[in-house]
């Protein structure tokens, strides 16, 4: 392998992560929107 290979390589490798990321923390906020709702009687999300 040359040195370039490995750093495309571990380019891609990153690029994966940061993707799975992104994915991970549209979920979360969807979920978070969802959970405010429900949540939204409760004075304490009032404050």
């Amino acid at each position: 392998f040359s040195s370039d290979e490995t750093q495309i390589k571990m380019l891609f490798q990153m690029q994966e992560n940061v993707g799975i990321i992104i994915l991970t923390f549209n979920a979360l906020q969807k979920w978070h929107v969802i959970y405010l709702k429900l949540a939204m009687p409760n004075p304490f999300f009032l404050k």
